[in-house]
């Protein structure tokens, strides 16, 4: 009898597994920090691996990682993730592009440029209308995506594609912050005891939810998308911060200290959390398209596009 073949799978950081990966014709998406063994097609177990972070605070962390990156450009909103690494990024290198999508009269388009105002920068802007939105979502549609990760890209994909026609290829992305840091109005109302579990459920999906759309955007307009938030020694150092700390204020208060430190305006520190589909008006605009075209929804507006 012939010893059963197993193949062996490593991933790396959370952020560099988001793409599928084809194993005989089978897709699989590999969540990140984890050893994935599989004989005869069929998948064995998932080992998880550890991951040090060694004594560095979290704005180390996020400094190594964005040193290590080199990016060209951020994606910024004005809101506390991605200013904190938009900071990091021109302390590191005055040429990085800082980029705000959004319709012109958004909130994250006037915050956006607030921060970059403090940072010394010019903001690039990619100005959403209504006949732009409707092409996204085409486009969007095209990749496989359903109706909450058109929505939410529509903002990524006006972002990448300027940069993209501008020169900028490596671009960093503030994604996966509110679920280490329990960002999100949900954790609010949780019980605490089912804190943990419900963002390590989080973490887990993201390969196949957010890092999917990111990766599936970042490959047809031809950008490489890279995520601080989500390396493996900022998730090893979140995952071990104190629970009671975290959960003090639901506010990301350690990250909203970072910036205060960096020099960030007082605007940009205490700005409350806004998810990019609704600071960036694209909600609120689908809303009124829908109605205007006689769709009582907007994933019905969605569909027919």
């Amino acid at each position: 009898m012939s010893a059963r073949k197993v193949k062996t799978i490593e991933t790396d950081a959370l952020n560099s597994t988001s793409e599928s990966i084809d194993l005989g014709g089978m897709k699989l998406i590999l969540p990140g920090s984890s050893k994935i063994e599989l004989g005869d097609s069929v998948v064995i177990r998932a080992i998880s691996r550890k991951i040090s972070s060694g004594n560095k605070g979290l704005k180390g962390l996020l400094y190594e990682s964005v040193k290590r990156i080199k990016p060209d450009a951020v994606l910024v909103s004005g809101g506390i993730d991605s200013s904190v690494l938009a900071a990091i990024a021109v302390s590191l290198d005055k040429g990085v592009d800082l980029m705000v999508a959004g319709y012109k009269d958004s909130e994250d388009v006037h915050n956006a440029g607030i921060l970059a105002e403090s940072l010394g920068k010019e903001l690039k802007i990619s100005e959403i209308t209504d006949e732009d939105m409707l092409a996204y979502i085409k486009h969007l549609k095209n990749l496989g995506l359903g109706t909450y990760n058109i929505i939410m890209g529509v903002v990524e994909y006006a972002a990448i594609k300027k940069l993209v026609a501008s020169g900028d290829r490596k671009i960093i992305s503030g994604i996966g912050s509110d679920e280490l840091f329990f960002g999100f109005y949900r954790h609010k109302t949780m019980p605490k005891d089912e804190l943990r579990a419900f963002r390590d459920k989080r973490l887990s999906y993201m390969n196949a939810t957010d890092l999917l759309r990111l990766d599936r955007i970042g490959k047809v307009l031809n950008a490489k998308l890279y995520y601080p938030y989500l390396e493996d020694s900022v998730i090893d150092y979140a995952l071990k911060l104190d629970l009671d700390e975290l959960t003090k204020d639901y506010d990301k208060s350690l990250l909203r200290t970072i910036g205060k430190e960096m020099g960030l305006g007082e605007l940009i520190v205490k700005r409350k959390k806004k998810a990019m589909q609704y600071g960036s008006s694209v909600v609120k605009k689908l809303k009124i398209l829908s109605k205007r075209e006689g769709y009582k929804t907007v994933g019905e507006l969605i569909e027919k596009i």
